[in-house]
């Protein structure tokens, strides 16, 4: 599993939260995603590390601007 940050500016309201964490949804199927205008940036978590390059297309695409892109792999509990 792995641990995705990424910095996104664009976002103004929880609507604009909606249409990232869907559009992410849709490409990358992630075991749970999350976004915040206010923070400007949003979280996700995947089985497999996403290729950076289509993370930034996909948000990109709906007119925000990516800042950061950070990927940890995360520790299972077991």
């Amino acid at each position: 599993m792995y641990k995705i940050r990424i910095g996104v500016e664009g976002m103004m309201c929880i609507r604009c939260e909606g249409h990232v964490i869907k559009a992410l949804n849709e490409a990358f199927t992630p075991k749970r995603v999350s976004a915040s205008h206010e923070s400007h940036e949003c979280t996700m978590t995947v089985k497999e590390l996403p290729d950076e390059q289509k993370v930034r297309e996909v948000i990109s695409a709906l007119g925000y601007i990516v800042t950061s892109f950070e990927a940890k792999k995360k520790k299972l509990p077991f």
